[in-house]
């Protein structure tokens, strides 16, 4: 069943009771806040969900999804979801890939799991959106040098979270390494000529009486 663009603000628990042999629900590009719990108790045949770009916040409830025991795509990108519990998608044996990109993640200790949960999509293009001080960073950094190096560089964030898993995207992260590296190679170098002349400097001896 496709439902996109048709203003929806509210799915109540009991809408799609009878569709028992439902196999593909589009709730993509409406105006829905919410999942009610219990809403896909009997969606037991339900393998793809869609509710893409809504203005859904947080999914309040572990057993949200409870009753999806077939289900294989959950669609939710686009949406305004700040955090996510690793709860929510737990006994979904199925499941095999989950949309979460373009959403205003709180980067915070809370979305750590994510960072290892192989079944999400897209999420290394995505960027935190809060707090201010990692708006520039992925949500999820993938085990690579750059990344490697980037963590190794902010070590002074540390207090907040150890290892902390949210790196710059990787153009800006190699960006700022390299501009690091060049200023602290210049650095040192005029450190080292400013030292040489001044100790040639102190060693002439003077010729004038």
């Amino acid at each position: 069943i496709s439902l996109e663009n048709n203003q929806i603000r509210t799915v109540y628990k009991e809408s799609f009771y009878e569709l028992r042999l439902l196999e593909s629900l589009d709730l993509s590009n409406n105006n829905i806040t919410e999942l009610i719990e219990g809403m896909f108790e009997f969606q037991k045949s339900l393998i793809n969900l869609n509710v893409r770009y809504n203005e859904i916040s947080y999914l309040q409830s572990p057993a949200i999804f409870d009753g999806l025991e077939k289900i294989d795509d959950i669609l939710l990108s686009g949406n305004e979801i700040k955090s996510l519990q690793k709860s929510v998608f737990e006994g979904l044996s199925s499941l095999t890939g989950i949309d979460a990109a373009s959403n205003p993640f709180h980067c915070d200790c809370n979305l750590q799991w994510m960072r290892g949960y192989d079944k999400f999509l897209a999420l290394e293009e995505t960027a935190c959106a809060t707090p201010p001080i990692f708006k520039t960073y992925l949500v999820v950094c993938y085990p690579n040098s750059i990344c490697a190096s980037v963590t190794e560089a902010l070590n002074s964030t540390k207090d907040l979270c150890d290892p902390w898993p949210y790196i710059r995207t990787s153009s800006t992260a190699a960006t700022t390494m390299e501009e690091e590296t060049t200023t602290s190679a210049t650095t040192t170098t005029t450190k080292t000529t400013t030292s040489t002349t001044s100790s040639t400097t102190s060693t002439t001896p003077s010729t004038t009486r």
